[in-house]
């Protein structure tokens, strides 16, 4: 039984960080796709952003999504999360220059159907 503990540990150990790199790592080639290419070809794909800002002389448009769950278990209530942020920075003419996004939940709208592939980027 201790073995197999220890051998669950372990693996816990180099899963969850293995995860995680490759979680950013698609975000990062997903984002890095849209640099170069104009916002309405984004808007075209994803859908109308969340929120749209004018920060310092930097245009920003914004898509958040997500869920919260609340559980009640055995009297306790658990609220949980689930967001993913995306970011792009544009230029006056309308062309991606930067990215950011943030979230534990980003590569996992990827693939319930979420259409965030730019179709023309070469990956």
């Amino acid at each position: 039984m201790k073995r197999f503990c220890l051998c669950m540990f372990i693996f816990l150990i180099i899963s969850v960080p293995a995860y995680a790199v490759g979680m950013k790592s698609t975000m990062n080639a997903v984002m890095e796709g849209w640099i170069g290419e104009n916002i309405d070809s984004v808007i075209s794909v994803w859908g109308y952003p969340t929120s749209e800002q004018d920060i310092a002389g930097h245009k920003l448009y914004i898509w958040s999504e997500g869920q919260s769950i609340s559980e009640n278990i055995w009297g306790t209530a658990l609220i949980n999360q689930d967001v993913c942020t995306r970011t792009f920075e544009v230029s006056n003419s309308g062309i991606i220059t930067n990215y950011n996004w943030k979230g534990t939940e980003c590569p996992v709208f990827r693939f319930t159907g979420k259409k965030w592939i730019n179709p023309h980027a070469s990956y």
